[in-house]
């Protein structure tokens, strides 16, 4: 996962939602202990340190980059009455 920093990825995600309908963001960090991938559980939020889940390290992601991943969904269909 190519890393970015940090201020870049809350400025492309803030104007992807602007223009955007029907998508979230989830932020990614690459874990500074191992290596893992991370993935942010909620949509929407950055945050500056992440917890990796595989070895328990911190990371200062505002420091080192993160990333963001893009999940697009469609609107449902409006039922009819039968």
């Amino acid at each position: 996962m190519k890393l970015y920093p940090f201020r870049d990825c809350v400025e492309m995600a803030d104007k992807l939602l602007k223009n955007s309908k029907n998508v979230e963001t989830y932020q990614q960090f690459q874990c500074v202990g191992c290596g893992s991938k991370q993935t942010m559980e909620y949509p929407f939020t950055f945050y500056t340190i992440g917890h990796c889940e595989e070895c328990d390290r911190l990371t200062d992601i505002q420091r080192d980059g993160c990333n963001f991943a893009v999940v697009a969904t469609r609107p449902r269909p409006k039922q009819t009455s039968s």
